[in-house]
């Protein structure tokens, strides 16, 4: 078995703490295979986020009222951090 499904799944509970004491404990196989699955990720989050976007805005619920998953008001607006 992988690492990339719990490596994917901590990036998609913004598990930070936890994703980063799994890939210290990848091996150099592992690591490489995270390494080129994560861009596909990346995009797919992405297309998530913007479908979420353009059906708030076709509700016409503005920025702050949306579902709040990813919204906590703080930050720089990259994602959380």
């Amino acid at each position: 078995m992988t690492a990339w499904p719990q490596v994917r799944d901590r990036i998609t509970a913004r598990d930070a703490r936890g994703l980063a004491d799994l890939v210290i404990t990848l091996s150099d196989a592992d690591r490489a295979e995270v390494a080129r699955r994560l861009p596909d990720l990346r995009r797919d989050l992405r297309e998530a986020a913007d479908r979420r976007a353009r059906e708030r805005w076709s509700l016409g619920l503005g920025e702050d009222e949306g579902d709040g998953e990813w919204d906590d008001g703080e930050g720089d607006g990259r994602g959380p951090g």
